[in-house]
């Protein structure tokens, strides 16, 4: 009699005939053979005899049917063959009596040996090395998933908790992180989202990165201290010939050093990984390219200009970036603060890393810390669950503070200090966060007249103005109005294919004639719906909607309204009849009373009468 014999899984050494009747396995109440695996269909596969033969067919499962390490469809089994099904591993025996549970001939029941060179079986995967030396279809099994899921993400954040979710029953990870190499031969190190506020002693070391990428093997470093029940591994990554990064552990020492089979699993999986991390930080680095460059076509022409005052803005903001010291902006509202503050970032050596904007003024005073820092679950009503702050976010990278003069005193003592020590608690929690940021303000007061007068920490001020970047506002730099008016009508048309507008020189004079209280922001707002409000392709004077006592004197004889012609042609009649109403009158072809009542209208004083 043929019988089929659970060696692995949760129904280890349970035995079943093979008979003429199929035998069918799968995760639904109905099977003969019922497993709890999520990796298994409801009707995964049938087993049965046909004209003395043992044949096997896949029900149509998700994950398929896995003979002697080879995915099938259908087969014809022999005594000795192994069938995969999800995580649990049968064996097909010929004996008289149900069979004894069978193990991989180590002294290990929970292992299944693969690597016999004389068995008849041994797994026929065209795979590289590290895949070669698994030892047990678990292995395999729990690879192919772990490949499966990290298909399905398209960031690096996400890659790092399938990873985790992945590896955690097996290895009990306590921290993980890919890390790429720069081309200032520093790394680039991703962790998951919260990581960054463990101890330090649980993150894998910047030195054991190096040397496992340097070096391509995998190290481990055992941990010292509180945390000595763990052990820091990396391995190196590859894809092709390409050296990709480091894929970096922490997990438990008793776990990792149990045996052999644990390490070739994660050399395995560094291995496996290493395309799925390559691509997805490709993806997510054009993005921000993209994104960057979006932003530059739309938002780039607040720091547009050639005047002294730009040359002098743009030389501070060169030097700023090379410093990584703390940068103070000043400048009105719409001189372009935000963006000059983004430009810095770009400039620097953070520029990979994020920037986070907080608008200091549009936070009410009593939620500024908890915005500001996250809070833990339970801290207050409604804090529903763990919530990162925007200093948190910024980790690695900047942290601009726009508007900081809108600050109380109250809160600026709380920044302070985090600025200070990098250090800070979440609202609720008990265990101090430390962060690495550069830190970017801005604020339109007057910061050294509100510290003289109490409105602004003097120690705070010192601490923010490493670098003091002044913002000239528009009025200040009338030169420059050309330029940016050019530069907003080329953004303004992007992409919609029609000819490029100009701007006739009588719109630029009143263009220069205006004061601009709001500055670039008002000013391109002006240049785009003029680009719009124009019919013939040239933007003039009547598309700008400027004040009516700027175009007062500026617009020309063809644009003037019928009012206004009229008006200037009886003041140029009686200016010829030397001011008498009669006279005009004749000249004009109309009465006497018709002058006085076209006089009294515009407005006109009689000066001669005879």
């Amino acid at each position: 009699m043929y019988w089929i014999t659970a060696r692995l899984g949760a129904i280890r050494g349970s035995s079943w005939p093979i008979q003429e009747r199929s035998l069918v396995f799968g995760r639904g109440r109905g099977c003969d053979v019922t497993i709890a695996d999520p990796l298994i269909s409801r009707q995964h596969c049938a087993v049965y005899l046909d004209k003395g033969d043992i044949r096997l067919r896949d029900l149509g499962s998700s994950n398929l049917t896995l003979v002697n390490g080879e995915p099938v469809r259908e087969a014809t089994l022999r005594p000795g063959d192994e069938v995969a099904v999800g995580g649990t591993v049968f064996v097909v025996s010929l004996a008289s009596t149900e069979p004894e549970p069978q193990t991989s001939g180590k002294g290990d029941g929970d292992t299944l040996g693969l690597s016999r060179a004389d068995g008849p079986h041994t797994p026929r995967f065209a795979t590289p090395p590290p895949i070669q030396g698994l030892s047990t279809i678990e292995d395999y099994v729990d690879l192919f998933r772990l490949c499966r899921n990290v298909s399905n993400v398209a960031s690096i954040a996400g890659l790092l908790d399938v990873v985790q979710r992945e590896l955690e029953p097996r290895i009990a990870t306590r921290s993980l992180c890919f890390a790429r190499a720069r081309k200032d031969a520093e790394f680039t190190v991703y962790q998951r989202e919260g990581e960054a506020a463990l101890p330090a002693e649980l993150a894998p070391s910047l030195d054991l990165i190096r040397r496992s990428f340097e070096g391509q093997q995998m190290l481990q470093q055992r941990l010292e201290g509180p945390v000595s029940a763990y052990v820091a591994v990396a391995f190196p990554m590859t894809a092709g010939q390409e050296k990709v990064g480091v894929f970096a552990m922490c997990a438990l020492a008793r776990v990792v050093n149990s045996d052999d089979n644990t390490i070739q699993f994660l050399c395995a999986a560094a291995y496996q990984l290493a395309p799925f991390f390559h691509m997805i930080e490709q993806v997510e680095s054009l993005r921000i390219e993209n994104e960057r460059l979006r932003a530059g076509a739309t938002e780039t022409g607040a720091l547009v200009g050639e005047s002294p005052a730009m040359r002098k803005a743009h030389a501070q903001l060169r030097e700023a970036a090379r410093s990584g010291m703390s940068v103070l902006i000043m400048g009105e509202t719409g001189t372009g603060k935000e963006l000059a503050a983004r430009l810095l970032h770009e400039a620097s050596d953070r520029a990979s890393k994020p920037f986070v904007a907080v608008n200091c003024a549009a936070i009410p005073p009593d939620l500024m810390e908890s915005e500001f820092f996250g809070y833990e679950k339970g801290a207050f009503t409604g804090a529903l669950g763990r919530k990162i702050g925007r200093m948190e976010e910024a980790q690695g990278g900047t942290l601009f503070l726009d508007e900081i003069g809108d600050l109380s005193l109250e809160n600026q003592a709380r920044i302070l200090r985090a600025i200070e020590n990098g250090t800070f608690y979440r609202v609720g929690g008990n265990r101090e966060i430390s962060v690495d940021v550069r830190v970017i303000a801005a604020t339109n007061k007057d910061i050294p007249a509100a510290v003289q007068e109490g409105r602004f920490r003097a120690d705070l001020y010192h601490r923010i103005n490493g670098f003091v970047i002044e913002l000239p506002p528009l009025r200040e730099r009338p030169e420059d109005i050309p330029i940016l008016a050019q530069h907003f009508i080329r953004l303004s048309q992007a992409g919609r294919g029609e000819p490029e507008r100009i701007i006739h020189p009588d719109a630029l004079q009143a263009l220069a004639a205006w004061h601009w209280p709001g500055n670039v922001r008002e000013f391109r707002n002006c240049i785009e719906r003029a680009c719009y409000l124009t019919t013939d392709g040239g933007i003039q004077v009547r598309d700008l909607r400027l004040p009516k006592a700027i175009l007062a004197n500026l617009v020309s004889e063809e644009e003037r309204s019928l009012a206004e012609v009229e008006r200037k042609h009886i003041l140029e009649v009686l200016e010829k009849a030397g001011g008498n109403i009669t006279q005009a009158a004749k000249l004009l072809g109309v009465s006497r009373p018709t002058v006085y009542r076209k006089m009294a209208e515009y407005d006109i004083r009689e000066t001669t009468e005879p």
